[in-house]
């Protein structure tokens, strides 16, 4: 390789300064005919250390399928075949991801548009308790849904659930009933009720394209058609959505993207699309534009943003995504003309089929930052893979050559210890005259110390020994 090096030098110079897509481009000298996939990420590792994630998605989908590289969506279709009237469905809350608008759309999608009496929708907090548990009692007879939010902020509650979630899967009752639970991580969780539910977690949807795939599938055609002005609707809905992504993947660069960190989330993208609809359905010739970008820009979005730079930054990007641009066909945003708006007309398969051609990698330009912003991410993606990988392997493999893994270092302390115990101590192995006994027919007061000591002592011998098995077969699988 370093001959490979030599050969080539102004090629390498010229391949190393690329910062546009450098995975997609050979390298010099033909050497891709000459190494492995692996060796190839070693070399990246080394020149392009921030382009390794790329590379490992690739290695991923090439060595074990695609399906292992992309997170696959949460469908509630899946989740509620799998569900029944006695088991609970937890969401593992993640920052940035909040399933309570999929959740609603899918139960209007079972029990009808209009929810009232058949979903009831708790945000547990103080005084709280008696709500909950009076609807979990109604909606097991009626059939009705209940979604319990938050749990972790009720710590007090938990103990209740826990007896009800008991009583729900012992008792009898409606078919329609479903219990939805949501909580972040925290320790006083109930054990069982996670033992005894269906689990769903969600991280906020990776890198551009993803994004937008997550909110298009969302939509539904019945949505713009009970627009007034339905094709302006499908505009303002798809900017929304590159709005919702670019300012949520902008927590990506650091302090670059944003001051403060901010939980954009799901609720903040259907509160925008539900404005926008009800503007639209007014019976103006003119939008309200000016209205449309408050209500986001300041109240809905900008309700989270606390920094006064950020504000300003979150208004501006918004200025791109709702303006009078957007109704005119071919409408970009941005120079390269790689994201725009679907052609008018289009239907949701349409757009989806449009979203699938957007490039995997996102260009820095569709966040207004330049190359070296990029850069400066990229390497911080890397570095973290790297870390997390070095985490999990077993550190005494880091050493020499010979060193054993971790497993294989316990066995052989075990065995060394084991080998060094003593043996059981008795009396035929101690002098005789210890044993004589008095006039009396008592042994001397040393012996009977003596045989109290031999006893403990015989009993922590068996003691490590039984510990050292157990381990051993821990260890081999057999415990």
């Amino acid at each position: 390789l370093p001959e490979q090096f030599e050969r080539n030098k102004e090629q390498w110079k010229q391949w190393i300064q690329i910062t546009k897509n450098p995975t997609k481009l050979p390298f010099p000298g033909g050497l891709d005919e000459r190494i492995t996939l692996f060796q190839r990420l070693l070399i990246f590792k080394a020149l392009k250390p921030e382009r390794l994630s790329f590379l490992c998605r690739e290695f991923i989908q090439k060595k074990l399928g695609k399906q292992y590289a992309v997170v696959k969506p949460i469908s509630m279709d899946e989740i509620y075949d799998d569900s029944d009237n006695k088991t609970p469905l937890t969401f593992i809350l993640t920052q940035g991801a909040d399933p309570t608008f999929s959740i609603i759309n899918f139960a209007k999608t079972v029990k009808g548009e209009d929810l009232e009496n058949k979903m009831y929708i708790i945000s547990l907090g103080q005084g709280q308790d008696k709500v909950a548990l009076a609807r979990i009692q109604e909606s097991v007879q009626s059939g009705a849904w209940v979604m319990l939010q938050n749990c972790h902020l009720y710590k007090s509650f938990m103990a209740e659930l826990e007896s009800q979630v008991l009583a729900i899967s012992e008792s009898t009752h409606s078919e329609d009933f479903r219990l939805f639970l949501t909580s972040m991580p925290c320790e006083y969780f109930p054990v069982s009720v996670l033992q005894n539910s269906i689990k769903i977690t969600s991280e906020p949807q990776k890198g551009i394209r993803a994004n937008l795939l997550g909110s298009v599938r969302g939509f539904k055609d019945e949505f713009f058609e009970s627009c007034k002005k339905k094709e302006d609707l499908k505009k303002f809905a798809f900017s929304i959505c590159c709005f919702h992504a670019i300012i949520h993947e902008r927590k990506k660069f650091g302090s670059l993207g944003w001051n403060l960190t901010y939980d954009f989330n799901e609720s903040d993208f259907e509160a925008s699309q539900t404005i926008i609809k009800s503007i639209l359905n007014e019976d103006k010739d003119d939008i309200a534009w000016d209205a449309i970008n408050y209500l986001v820009g300041e109240i809905i979005y900008g309700g989270r943003v606390t920094d006064n730079q950020d504000r300003r930054c979150l208004n501006s990007i918004l200025e791109t995504f709702i303006c009078p641009g957007i109704l005119e066909e071919g409408y970009a945003f941005t120079s390269s003309g790689i994201y725009k708006l679907p052609p008018r007309g289009s239907n949701v398969e349409e757009m989806l089929e449009y979203v699938q051609s957007l490039p995997d990698v996102d260009s820095p330009e569709i966040f207004g930052m330049n190359d070296n912003a990029d850069i400066a991410c990229l390497s911080r993606e890397s570095t973290y893979l790297l870390d997390a990988v070095l985490s999990i392997q077993s550190k005494s493999s880091m050493g020499n050559s010979s060193a054993q893994d971790s497993d294989r270092l316990v066995e052989s302390i075990a065995d060394k210890i084991k080998q060094d115990l003593p043996q059981l101590l008795t009396r035929e192995g101690s002098s005789k005259e210890l044993f004589k006994l008095s006039k009396q027919g008592l042994y001397p007061s040393l012996t009977t110390y003596l045989l109290q000591e031999i006893e403990r002592f015989n009993k922590v011998i068996t003691i490590i020994n039984k510990s050292i098995d157990e381990l051993r077969a821990a260890i081999k699988g057999l415990a």
